[in-house]
């Protein structure tokens, strides 16, 4: 193997490593876009809901704290100071 053939292989494996790359970057916006769907619509059949329960559930489904924010129209440091309070009072 030649030294120009061992450059053309990796040159071609770093073009489809972006490509994958890029690839993923594209799927995992989409996936957000889909994520934030899903968890709006959720929140509407939890609308009846005390916020301080809408706020439990969300973090318990894994919820970033700046998502959920977004999904109940609230800041984020609101949301930060009720999920401290949550978590305070599920030790006790």
């Amino acid at each position: 193997m030649r030294s120009d053939d061992g450059i053309t292989l990796l040159t071609y494996l770093l073009i489809m490593a972006t490509s994958e790359f890029e690839q993923l970057v594209e799927l995992n916006k989409k996936m957000e876009v889909v994520i934030a769907l899903l968890l709006r619509s959720a929140s509407r059949d939890t609308a009846g809901l005390p916020l301080k329960e809408q706020i439990a559930l969300l973090d318990g489904l894994g919820v970033r704290p700046v998502d959920i924010a977004a999904i109940v129209g609230k800041t984020s440091g609101h949301i930060n100071k009720e999920l401290v309070a949550i978590r305070r009072a599920s030790k006790k």
